[in-house]
C-alpha cells in the first residue's frame, strides 16, 4: 500500500468527563479540557485496506429504504492496549472506538491505520 502522511488535531472523548461525573458517574479518568493534541501520522489509507479486503465501495452508502443513518454500517476497531494511568486500570476490555463505513471509504477523507507519529514508530 502507498504510504501517506496527515497532520491531526486528536481531541480525546473523555474530555470534560468531569462536568459529566456532575450529572451521572462515568468510568475512566477525570479529564478537564487538556486532553488534545496534535501530530502528523503515517500509515496507509483505510479506504485502500478495505477495497483490497474486499469491502465494496458502496457498502456503507446509507439509502432511505435500508432506514437512512439509524441502519448504516459501522467499522469496529479496537486498539492492543488497556488504559492505565497509575494505579487506575480499565478492567472491562481494549480501547475501543467505531465510525461509519461510508465515512472510513470516502475518498476524501484522510483515514489512516498508522504505524507511526511524528517519524517515530508506534510501539506495540
Amino acid at each position: 500500500f502507498r504510504r501517506k502522511k496527515v497532520a491531526a488535531v486528536m481531541q480525546c472523548s473523555g474530555n470534560r468527563r468531569e462536568d459529566l461525573n456532575a450529572l451521572a458517574q462515568v468510568e475512566g479518568l477525570t479529564w478537564l479540557t487538556g486532553a488534545i493534541s496534535n501530530a502528523e501520522w503515517e500509515g496507509v489509507s483505510l479506504r485502500d485496506v478495505l477495497t483490497y479486503a474486499g469491502v465494496a465501495p458502496e457498502a456503507g452508502l446509507v439509502s432511505e429504504e435500508a432506514g437512512g443513518e439509524d441502519d448504516q454500517l459501522h467499522l469496529q476497531m479496537e486498539g492492543l492496549d488497556r488504559p492505565r494511568v497509575g494505579d487506575w486500570k480499565d478492567t472491562k476490555g481494549f480501547y475501543g472506538a467505531s465510525v461509519p463505513l461510508a465515512w472510513a471509504q470516502d475518498p476524501r477523507r484522510d483515514c489512516v491505520l498508522a504505524f507511526a507519529m511524528n517519524g517515530e514508530p508506534l510501539p506495540l
